[in-house]
C-alpha cells in the first residue's frame, strides 16, 4: 500500500512538472514572437526557456500541440483587455468604445496574430484557435450594434465584422502606415458610413 502512494506522489510529481515546463516553453514561444522572430526555431525556445530540446519535443506531440497551447496562453495573457462593450448609448459612443479596445487588444497581440496567419494553412491548432475568435468578435459586432442591424439588408453583420476585424486592422497599421489614432478613426468612419449607409 505504502509502495502503490508512493508511485502516485512521484507520478503527480511528475505530471506537475510536465505541466510547468509546458507552461515555460510556450511563454517562452510567445515572448520570442513579441521579441520579433517570426518562426522561433526549438534551440531559440530551449534558450528562451531554459528546457532543453529533447524536452521539448518529449513534452509535444508535435508543433500543432505546441502551438495550440500557445494560443491558449495568450488569450489568458490578454483577457483584462476583452471588455464588454455597452448595448445602449449612441452608436457613436458603442462604436468609439468597440474601436479602442479593438486596437488596444490588436496591438498587442499583433506578432502572436501574424503568426497565426501564416500558420494557418499548415496547422490546425492556428486555425481553429482563429476561427474561434473570428466567431467571438462577430457576436460582440452583432450585440453591440443590434439595434443598427435589426433593419439592415442582409450582409451587412459581415460588412461591420470585416471593417472591425484584426485584417482591416493590420492593413491599416502595417501597409498603408496609419498610426494608431487615425487608424482607429479610419475605421470608425467606415464603420459609421456603412451602418448608416441603407437609413434614409
Amino acid at each position: 500500500m505504502t509502495d502503490a502512494i508512493e508511485n502516485d506522489e512521484r507520478m503527480d510529481g511528475r505530471s506537475l512538472r510536465s505541466v510547468r515546463s509546458r507552461r515555460v516553453v510556450v511563454e517562452a514561444f510567445i515572448d520570442l514572437l513579441n521579441d520579433g522572430v517570426l518562426q522561433p526555431t526549438a534551440q531559440q525556445i530551449s534558450d528562451r526557456s531554459g528546457v532543453s530540446p529533447s524536452t521539448i519535443f518529449r513534452l509535444f506531440e508535435d508543433l500543432d500541440s505546441m502551438y495550440s497551447e500557445a494560443f491558449s496562453v495568450q488569450t489568458q495573457r490578454v483577457d483584462h483587455l476583452l471588455v464588454t462593450i455597452p448595448e445602449t448609448g449612441t452608436l457613436e459612443d458603442r462604436l468609439h468604445q468597440l474601436v479602442l479596445a479593438r486596437a488596444r487588444l490588436y496591438e498587442e497581440v499583433a506578432p502572436v496574430l501574424r503568426f497565426q496567419a501564416r500558420s494557418v494553412a499548415s496547422f490546425v491548432g492556428a486555425w481553429s484557435n482563429r476561427a474561434v475568435g473570428n466567431a467571438y468578435f462577430r457576436e460582440e459586432v452583432a450585440r453591440t450594434f443590434a439595434t443598427e442591424l435589426a433593419d439592415a439588408p442582409a450582409g451587412k453583420l459581415e460588412s461591420v465584422d470585416a471593417l472591425t476585424g484584426w485584417e482591416m486592422w493590420e492593413r491599416l497599421r502595417s501597409v498603408q502606415g496609419l498610426s494608431v489614432a487615425k487608424a482607429r478613426s479610419a475605421v470608425e468612419d467606415m464603420v459609421l458610413s456603412t451602418l448608416r449607409s441603407h437609413i434614409t
